[in-house]
């Protein structure tokens, strides 16, 4: 899923699993039609693969693609009729977490009334992780009537799965250090009654080091492998508000799994703000407590200009310009509240 503005763009992956087209035998005319009538839906097209009547190969693509992130919806065609290769149910099955048994049979109820052979067709959908996968059969002929019907369907199907999983229920708040992150994400906490964890203190908690001794005797690489680990597995917990490191949507796919699997909140203040907030507590911060004045705030502004564009990707940019005591506290906890449930409310 991709954000723009207030508008949910859906991406999609197309798998042709034939023989015959995979040697180059036949022309794949179902894929670019399967393509061309989600993308009058909205959806992104990601990636369009062609695939021998492959076991093994449809598995592992699936998989692949579903543990990636990288679509929300994932469309096969081929493989679904009674010849002995055609085996995409089979290995769809073999790949979903969970059976979504009404979309085919209401697939091939509609196919039905255009041809009996309709019942011939064995294709599955389902859901692995927080992808959607439908087979749908090899013809182009009845890959356009299948989709004339159902494309509205599937966009509406792939809403609610994402709705369920992911809408509202995973507040990452990402920014650089002393924006007011935790203080931010406690007071939204208490308004909304999600849990609010930071990030820092689960690492600390689970490794029984501080952050500084992790950097110190691992090294940032292996930190940042620890921090990322820690994000995912927080991130599957529901119904929670969960305060980043500073550097955290800098590394790795960290920011694009976050905005998939959540909302992200980008709290962002200027430079001069963040070095006066950074200078009160600075000897708490080992990599700028040796820093005063006009180097504290050079430094602040050079990893800014190197950060800026990741925290940027954010679903909302937010202003903390001013949070300097309580009441500053309160009034943009109610503000960054209205911005994300609309009325003050949790949804």
């Amino acid at each position: 899923m991709s954000v723009t503005g207030s508008t949910v763009r859906y991406r999609a992956a197309i798998i042709c699993a034939s023989d015959r087209c995979f040697q180059g035998l036949r022309e794949d005319a179902s894929s670019p039609i399967i393509a061309e009538m989600l993308t009058g839906q909205g959806y992104e097209i990601t990636a369009t693969v062609m695939l021998p009547d492959e076991y093994e190969a449809l598995q592992k693509t699936m998989a692949n693609i579903a543990n990636e992130g990288s679509a929300d919806l994932i469309v096969t065609t081929g493989g679904t009729g009674l010849a002995p290769r055609d085996i995409t149910p089979e290995a769809t099955a073999a790949v979903i977490d969970r059976a979504v048994p009404g979309i085919p049979e209401a697939m091939r109820a509609e196919s039905m009334k255009i041809t009996p052979h309709g019942m011939l067709s064995r294709g599955i959908a389902g859901i692995r992780k927080r992808t959607l996968i439908i087979n749908l059969p090899g013809s182009p002929k009845a890959v356009k009537e299948n989709l004339s019907y159902f494309c509205p369907r599937f966009y509406n199907a792939t809403h609610l799965h994402y709705t369920i999983h992911t809408h509202m229920q995973r507040i990452f708040l990402i920014g650089y250090m002393g924006v007011g992150k935790t203080t931010l994400g406690k007071a939204l906490a208490d308004r909304t009654g999600l849990s609010f964890i930071d990030l820092d203190l689960f690492i600390e908690g689970r490794y029984r080091k501080t952050i500084r001794q992790i950097f110190e005797a691992e090294g940032e690489e292996a930190f940042r492998e620890i921090e990322r680990k820690a994000l995912h597995e927080v991130a599957e917990f529901e119904d929670i508000i969960l305060s980043t490191g500073g550097g955290t949507p800098c590394f790795f796919d960290n920011m694009t799994y976050m905005n998939r699997v959540g909302t992200t909140v980008y709290l962002k203040a200027s430079p001069e703000a963040l070095t006066e907030r950074i200078a009160l507590g600075k000897q708490s911060r080992p990599t700028v407590r040796h820093l005063d004045g006009e180097a504290l705030h050079a430094f602040v502004r050079k990893a800014l200009t190197h950060r800026t564009p990741y925290y940027e990707r954010a679903h909302h940019v937010f202003d903390v310009e001013r949070l300097v005591n309580d009441n500053d506290t309160d009034d943009a906890a109610h503000r960054l509240q209205q911005l994300l449930y609309g009325h003050g409310e949790r949804r």
